[in-house]
């Protein structure tokens, strides 16, 4: 059976999917490599080096390429889900114990490193 969802009720529960992590700069990336001896060869295939090696060592987490305040940058995933809302009206992730974890190391290797959300990551307006 077919059910016909009215336009009123759709607008109001668009999803987003909602990335949470700790946000890196390309300098930050080639320099946590370094320290993993994985240093990635360039900007392009940065997430494949770094990725590999987080995989390969068991680490749980990824490292993906973003736009965040329209400059490409690199985030540490630590939180993931799908919840109303659009690419620019979200509600931000909240700092998770596993992500705390992964701070510390992140800090003691890096420095201060910045939780942030990144909604619908995978958009691309080009």
């Amino acid at each position: 059976m077919f059910y016909c969802i009215p336009r009123t009720k759709l607008s109001s529960s668009v999803m987003v999917y909602l990335v949470g992590g700790y946000i890196l700069s390309w300098e930050q990336v080639v320099h946590w490599g370094r320290l993993k001896n994985c240093e990635p060869p360039n900007r392009a295939n940065a997430t494949i080096a770094i990725n590999h090696w987080l995989k390969t060592n068991g680490v749980k987490t990824r490292l993906l390429a973003v736009d965040y305040k329209e400059e490409p940058m690199y985030l540490v995933v630590t939180d993931r889900k799908t919840d109303v809302g659009t690419r620019k009206l979200f509600t931000p992730l909240v700092e998770s114990e596993r992500a705390c974890g992964i701070k510390e190391e992140l800090n003691e290797e890096l420095g201060d490193v910045e939780y942030v959300t990144i909604a619908d990551p995978y958009f691309n307006e080009g």
